[in-house]
């Protein structure tokens, strides 16, 4: 969870790219800003780079048995409805879910279509799904608003990765 200040809604709305991160450590967003001359506010920078500016927080309400990472270059309607949706003080809850169905799950992708060779994991399709959810003054104003979503086999373009724990003795 995030909660935002008056520079992070700015940041927000200037904005025309993002990454959302989501781990064991919580959340992290990388909000992107096409360089422009003369940039002023959260952005402004003598760089030539892109502008980036960056929100962390412990997020205990994600699920801590995967990590997820989604890149939006172009955020449609959804990003813009959050934006203006958002004020200083709100709460932002990002979430990363699997919301397949059996239709996906039975999909077969044959020998050769994905890559060269043969991958066992492509046996099926995952829709990957990031939502945000806004609360304000103690109550939940937007309930999982979709901003993005990504349907693929579960290999490295997959936006939810598994977690693998492993024991040293």
């Amino acid at each position: 969870m995030i909660t935002l200040t008056t520079t992070d809604v700015k940041a927000f709305r200037q904005a025309n790219r993002y990454v959302v991160r989501l781990n064991r450590d919580g959340v992290k967003i990388t909000l992107i800003k096409e360089r422009k001359r003369q940039d002023t506010g959260p952005f402004k920078s003598d760089s030539n780079d892109d502008l980036r500016y960056e929100l962390n927080a412990n997020s205990p309400e994600h699920n801590r048995d995967k990590d997820a990472c989604f890149v939006q270059t172009y955020p449609g309607g959804a990003f813009k409805a959050l934006t203006l949706l958002m004020r200083p003080g709100d709460t932002l809850y990002f979430s990363a879910r699997d919301n397949g169905n059996n239709y996906l799950r039975v999909a077969e992708i044959p020998v050769g279509k994905l890559d060269s060779a043969y991958h066992p994991h492509y046996n099926g399709l995952h829709a990957d799904e990031l939502t945000v959810s806004i609360e304000r003054n103690g109550k939940m104003i937007l309930q999982d608003l979709l901003l993005t979503y990504t349907v693929c086999p579960d290999n490295t373009a997959r936006a939810i990765k598994a977690v693998t724990y492993t024991l040293n003795a």
